[in-house]
């Protein structure tokens, strides 16, 4: 029976010539109960529910993982240094040795080496070196690992002193894309420029490597992205991440800070690689 109203006539007779009509009989008949409007709005609402309770566990499993990513970037600093220095003493005993000692000691000076480096060169190690310094140390351990790519630093951060907190914060934001251009996007040549006007600061780092991919830009997957973030939320600034002109990535790092005057402060200009 087809769906819709229907209804029913029924007439009786005693005689055969006179014929009683009853009242319509009238019912209504009904499709499969997943066909109606009802049921479509009560699944539209709860896959609205399913997908927002999805995101918010998503964010939340991602801001967990986020902490994870920075327990394990302080683990592994520490676990470096740890394993760096006991290279470094085993390598030396063995260079006093004899010569097959000799040849033991000097791969585990180089495989010290490879381990302190990321711990020298990282923000944490930055220390009492002024920010010029460190940048310079940045820009000759790239020219080191990386000799097919050109680095230049264009900084003009004023006279003013900047405290060892921002100092830290500008290294760390620099060397975080540092990291990315050229392990991830393989970049070529790396541009570092800065500008202060009063205390407000632009820091933009300008590769031409391949860029960076759309869920990492957007969801931040990797520690580096994620701590330039995190940077940028402390210092109250604003991050931007885009593509450049023809190639690669711009990344962009506003924000404004209060510094005191020095009269012994270095302008950080042309840190040159």
């Amino acid at each position: 029976m087809y769906e819709g109203e229907h209804s029913l006539v029924v007439r009786a007779t005693l005689d055969g010539s006179h014929f009683v009509r009853s009242a319509p009989i009238v019912w209504n008949v009904q499709g499969s109960f997943y066909k109606s409007d009802a049921f479509a709005w009560v699944c539209a609402v709860l896959v609205v529910l399913l997908f927002v309770a999805v995101f918010f566990v998503f964010l939340q499993r991602h801001k967990q993982m986020r902490e994870v990513f920075r327990r394990m970037r302080d683990t592994k600093q520490q676990t470096a240094l740890s394993q760096g220095f006991r290279k470094l003493v085993s390598g030396s005993h063995l260079c006093q040795g004899n010569d097959l000692q000799l040849s033991d000691g000097l791969l585990q000076l180089d495989e010290a080496k490879d381990i302190l480096l990321p711990v020298v060169y990282s923000h944490g190690a930055l220390g009492n070196t002024s920010l010029e310094d460190g940048l310079k140390m940045l820009s000759a351990n790239t020219s080191l690992q990386y000799s097919q790519t050109e680095v230049e630093f264009n900084l003009a951060l004023g006279s003013k002193a900047l405290p060892e907190k921002l100092s830290q914060d500008i290294y760390a934001f620099i060397n975080h894309a540092f990291i990315n251009a050229l392990q991830h996007a393989e970049a070529r040549y790396i541009e570092v420029s800065g500008k202060r006007s009063k205390d407000d600061f632009v820091i933009t780092i300008q590769d031409d490597g391949k860029g960076i991919a759309f869920l990492d830009k957007f969801m931040r997957f990797g520690t580096g992205l994620e701590s330039m973030h995190d940077i940028a939320r402390s210092l109250g600034g604003k991050l931007r991440i885009n593509r450049g002109i023809k190639n690669g990535t711009v990344v962009q790092l506003k924000f404004r800070a209060q510094c005191k005057d020095s009269k012994n402060s270095r302008k950080l200009e042309g840190a040159a690689s």
